[in-house]
């Protein structure tokens, strides 16, 4: 078991009171699991994907990963896991508009230390051939396309040789076709043994994943 959830909660301070957002959620994941969590703007769709980032403590219960509850890590130990194991698709893609291809990709290395420069650079040049990138290596982020950005920010999710990858609206600002690719692209991911879960709004989008739930008022029903 990957991701174990427990009567998990999170609510946020507003003023002197606060506003529930999760409450009492309850997951399960296998190792190569490919599940999507469907819900409306504003549900906690995202709040739950920083929760399993460890990019967000959550404000109570449990959250166990590939058995050890992170809840009560210290930040160091936090931002070894996020480093190692644990790796992010954005919709909004997050690449840094100065820097080419290879070195966005090799961004996630810039905060490790357990591999070489030379092992780094291997990892890196086969996540880019891995999503089709090859020919675009010295491109900048304004000189590719939206489907070209989000398949470069999918290499760089690879290229950490992550356990758990987590996709947030990977296909929100991408056209049919760079969806279908991306979408496509995820799949293949899936069978190589990555487990993954992405947010959507989008039924389509959410048909792709072996399993899918329903983030509704802070709780998850399950298809």
């Amino acid at each position: 078991m990957i991701v174990q959830l427990r009567r998990l909660v999170h609510h946020y301070r507003r003023g002197a009171g606060t506003v529930p957002v999760l409450e009492e959620l309850e997951l399960d994941l296998e190792r190569g699991d490919y599940l999507a969590v469907m819900g409306t703007s504003g549900c906690g769709k995202s709040t739950l994907l920083h929760i399993l980032g460890c990019l967000l403590r959550p404000s109570g219960g449990s959250y166990r990963f590939d058995g050890e509850e992170v809840g009560g890590l210290p930040e160091r130990e936090l931002a070894r896991l996020r480093s190692r194991r644990i790796a992010h698709i954005f919709q909004m893609f997050y690449l840094l508009p100065q820097l080419d291809v290879v070195h966005n990709v090799a961004l996630p290395f810039l905060y490790r230390d357990d591999l070489d420069e030379e092992q780094a650079r291997s990892r890196v040049d086969q996540a880019i051939d891995r999503v089709g990138l090859g020919h675009r290596r010295s491109h900048r982020p304004a000189e590719l396309s939206g489907g070209e950005m989000q398949r470069t920010a999918i290499a760089r999710a690879l290229a950490a040789g992550p356990d758990l990858i987590l996709a947030d609206e990977p296909t929100g600002n991408l056209d049919e076709r760079s969806s279908g690719e991306i979408l496509a692209l995820l799949g293949e991911m899936n069978d190589d043994g990555h487990t993954i879960v992405m947010v959507t709004h989008d039924r389509h989008v959410a048909a792709c994943a072996g399993r899918r739930v329903s983030l509704r008022h802070g709780k998850l029903c399950h298809d």
